[in-house]
């Protein structure tokens, strides 16, 4: 049925709303040249790109005038009302960050100039909780680790998540990775190394958070040969293109809060980015120069990598564990040894399959070539 007249000038004005908003994000949007993204890693950029994105329709919300930031003291002025308004209507910290952090990358006159925004960043920082800086011990991870191959074996079905996700744990901790350094990891980024009859894991990192530090090729290893032998199992006869984790960070990050629900340690708040700096804080422990941890973890800066060493706060959350957990959970690790110490004699595909995940790589691979077509038409 054809809109009324009345439907129709609606209609009409909502497309010519999201015409103007497109034109004006256009219009605002100062892109860098090619020489300068080289500056800035692929997931940095694509961070810069969420904040702006944030940035601009609160902008044109405001009707500022468009030269708002040639005057520094209206810059300070808009961009700490921005940060203050995002605050209140809940929106994570980190991308408000990174739309102060776009404004001083496309309008580089700004930058040291704008004190403002950061110092009100700076006070919304010190709201939030350290949850995803608790560094796990590692006698804990263990037992995340075993139970998570225990119940991927009960549960044949969900197996495809749970050992995997169970090694790569171990991955991540071993080798100091990132959250979205486990997520990206493929087949073809392992390379399984034996030097002095001893075992080890060398990892390229892909698209490395600090690549204006350490450049584009990163690297880090796994030294434990356990871990190194697991890993070695997993990525046998997986094509070079293949991610190891098979499916979203959400169903990871479910994994790993479902085995700490089992295992009664739901309440230690430990999340996926206490792997980091657990094995940071392990390795200080064990008497390793900070210098050599900080070149492991590829921290940029001394202080950010202070603030992933936590010693007091390990040993905290012992503190918050049971009378007795410990004891019970060394006597689970000791009946579960067999897990412990090398990966099965059968193959993964075994044990089980990547079905969902072939077919998810079939359609990306059928969606590319659709659009390699439509770029040449």
């Amino acid at each position: 049925m054809a809109p009324t007249g009345g439907g129709f000038r609606v209609l009409l004005i909502g497309f010519l709303w999201i015409a103007w908003l497109g034109a004006a994000v256009a219009t605002l949007s100062s892109p860098l040249q090619a020489l300068e993204e080289q500056r800035a890693s692929v997931v940095y950029r694509r961070r810069l790109e969420q904040g702006w994105n944030l940035f601009v329709p609160w902008v044109h919300r405001r009707s500022l005038p468009s030269t708002w930031h040639e005057d520094t003291r209206l810059a300070n002025e808009v961009l700490a009302q921005f940060v203050q308004e995002m605050h209140d209507g809940k929106i994570p910290c980190w991308l408000v960050r990174h739309s102060v952090l776009a404004v001083q990358t496309y309008y580089h006159h700004l930058r040291m100039r704008i004190p403002r925004p950061w110092d009100a960043l700076r006070g919304w920082k010190k709201e939030l909780t350290l949850r995803s800086r608790r560094p796990i011990p590692e006698l804990l991870l263990e037992g995340i680790f075993a139970e998570g191959l225990k119940y991927g074996l009960v549960h044949r079905k969900l197996a495809c998540y749970y050992i995997v996700a169970a090694i790569l744990f171990r991955v991540g901790f071993e080798a100091l990775l990132r959250p979205a350094e486990i997520l990206r990891l493929r087949a073809g980024d392992i390379k399984i190394v034996i030097f002095n009859n001893i075992k080890s894991a060398v990892l390229a990192i892909r698209d490395p958070k600090n690549y204006a530090a350490f450049g584009a090729y990163q690297f880090a290893r796994v030294t434990n040969p356990v871990v190194a032998s697991w890993l070695e199992w997993l990525v046998a006869d997986l094509p070079g293109r293949t991610r190891l984790w098979g499916s979203t960070r959400i169903r990871l990050v479910r994994v790993w809060n479902h085995l700490l629900e089992r295992l009664e340690m739901a309440d230690l708040l430990l999340t996926l980015g206490s792997l980091r700096p657990g094995k940071a804080t392990a390795m200080i422990l064990e008497g390793a120069h900070p210098t050599t941890v900080q070149f492991a973890g590829r921290w940029a800066s001394q202080t950010s990598f202070h603030v992933y060493v936590q010693e007091s706060s390990a040993m905290l959350v012992w503190t918050a564990l049971p009378k007795g957990f410990e004891a019970e959970l060394r006597c689970s690790l000791k009946s579960a040894q067999h897990l412990l110490t090398a990966p099965p004699q059968v193959p993964w595909h075994s044990l089980f399959d990547r079905k969902l995940q072939w077919l998810g790589m079939m359609h990306g691979l059928k969606r590319s070539a659709r659009g390699r077509r439509s770029l040449k038409q």
